[in-house]
């Protein structure tokens, strides 16, 4: 009876210890997760913004036709897109101008007579 006491004893005594290094380990299991993490996060930023770049961009006309894009590494704004095969139809002439309506001010009221009669 005595052996089984000191055994108990004793493991009660270690069941801190036995705690603390579950907590380190998990511990350590975490910052090592949280590495990756950031690790991982880094990578696909980095490729988002550096990654690959496509030589070649399609698009598809309405009759179903595919078409090449020309790539620009830098956007050119004064000149749009250029397609290889350029379906659009020409452009319609712009209408003629409207002209501003006049405005008409109605005459002004007459002003009264002396004697309180109305004007005539």
């Amino acid at each position: 009876m005595e052996a089984t006491r000191r055994d108990a004893m004793l493991s009660y005594k270690s069941r801190p210890e036995f705690y603390r290094r579950l907590y380190r380990v998990i511990l350590r299991v975490v910052f090592v997760n949280s590495f990756v993490l950031a690790a991982l996060c880094a990578l696909t930023v980095y490729l988002g913004f550096y990654g690959f770049k496509p030589e070649h961009y399609f698009t598809t006309s309405p009759s179903g036709k595919i078409i090449e894009l020309k790539y620009h590494a830098v956007p050119v704004f004064a000149q749009p897109l250029e397609s290889q095969q350029s379906n659009a139809p020409a452009p319609a002439q712009a209408p003629e101008p409207v002209q501003p309506a006049t405005v008409t001010q109605p005459p002004p009221p007459a002003p009264p007579a002396p004697n309180g009669q109305p004007a005539q």
